[in-house]
């Protein structure tokens, strides 16, 4: 009885030592995978610039709602996008306020 014990024992004492000592896995840290985000972030919204700039190469011109609409994205969001573009001297802006603004490419030289 007493032999089946001590083994019991030499088993579990055996098994923590090895838990204690295995090498831990390397975990991404936080830093890691905000870097990770914020590169396919980047990466979708290229892909939606461009989805913009290819929308217009049929197009003479192109408005808020028309991005909405091709991007299933917010007001917002199709505001800033188009922003970026204008920004890159990609498109310009035509008007100031509301339903009278709209883009069109600009003239590269």
């Amino acid at each position: 009885m007493i032999q089946i014990i001590v083994f019991a024992l030499g088993l579990i004492l055996g098994g923590v030592v090895v838990w204690f000592y295995k090498k831990p896995e390397k975990r991404k840290t936080g830093s890691e995978n905000i870097g990770e985000f914020n590169k396919e972030r980047e990466r979708v919204i290229d892909k939606n610039k461009r989805k913009i700039l290819d929308f217009m190469a049929g197009k003479e011109k192109i408005t808020n709602d028309d991005v909405q609409k091709l991007l299933g994205v917010s007001d917002a969001t199709a505001e800033r996008y188009l922003n970026e573009l204008e920004k890159e001297r990609q498109i310009k802006q035509v008007g100031e306020v509301g339903h009278y603004v709209y883009y069109k490419k600009a003239i590269q030289y």
